[in-house]
């Protein structure tokens, strides 16, 4: 009888004794894993022991630290329960979007800083432009510079490339960084209320 796939033939015992019965073999030939047969009717079918273990808590669980109350059918209460959950959802959303809120921390700045720098986000809104200019121009100037030169075997290229671009390049990307948020916070003072 061919074999299916997992299928094994069943242990074959010695003189008269049972299949599981294995007391009168020698240590080494024992069987490491005990079959029991799947289908009582042919026990040539067998299968390892197989164990089930259900690992669902029998505890309630309990949403927001509020013990879940089954849902009525009044279509009322339904409704009240939605506008409950709703006002609770728009409440997360004003948090979650007041922690969102980056460039809260440099209008504070510009805020306890104003007597002292009074045009110091104007000054930002106006320097940015240029600073961004300055920095396409070297990354431009890179690129021309890599596709003139064969840079990936010459040593000295790499180098030369390196000290050009490298510093200055992460230097002006820094001050942009630093420089960006100011001028975001900084409300734009050109929309005036028209007439």
């Amino acid at each position: 009888m061919p074999l299916k796939m997992g299928m094994e033939k069943p242990i074959q015992s010695k003189k008269g004794s049972k299949p599981s019965d294995f007391s009168s073999w020698p240590v080494g030939t024992r069987p490491s894993l005990l079959r029991i047969p799947i289908n009582p009717q042919d026990p040539t079918m067998t299968s390892p022991l197989n164990y089930q273990i259900d690992v669902s808590s029998a505890l309630t669980t309990q949403v927001g630290g509020r013990n879940p109350k089954p849902m009525g059918t009044d279509p009322v209460e339904l409704l009240r329960t939605l506008i409950e959950v709703q006002r609770e959802a728009l409440h997360l959303q004003k948090i979650n979007l007041a922690n969102q809120d980056h460039l809260h921390r440099w209008r504070a700045f510009l805020a306890r800083w104003n007597g002292e720098f009074p045009d110091l986000g104007g000054q930002s809104k106006k320097s940015l432009p240029i600073l961004e200019r300055v920095y396409a121009r070297m990354i431009q100037e890179l690129h021309e510079k890599l596709a003139d030169e064969e840079i990936v075997d010459n040593d000295f290229a790499m180098q030369d490339l390196l000290e050009r671009f490298g510093v200055r390049l992460s230097q002006l990307g820094t001050l942009i960084n630093l420089v960006t948020p100011l001028a975001d916070a900084t409300p734009n003072q050109d929309s005036t209320p028209q007439s």
